[in-house]
């Protein structure tokens, strides 16, 4: 059976370049983004939350 539950990446501009993590779940990407963003001293409001297909 297919997994039809939508998927969500996290964007940012990291280090010098544009990288992104995902698809996971919204719960599991909200989490990444407060932990990404305390591991590169960044706001969570920098990283953007993507719905992907």
């Amino acid at each position: 059976m297919v997994d039809e539950k939508p998927k969500y990446e996290l964007h940012a501009h990291v280090l010098n370049e544009d990288r992104y993590w995902g698809a996971f779940p919204l719960k599991q990407v909200a989490y990444q983004q407060e932990y990404l963003a305390s591991v590169y001293g960044m706001k969570p409001s920098d990283f953007k939350i993507v719905r992907v297909a």
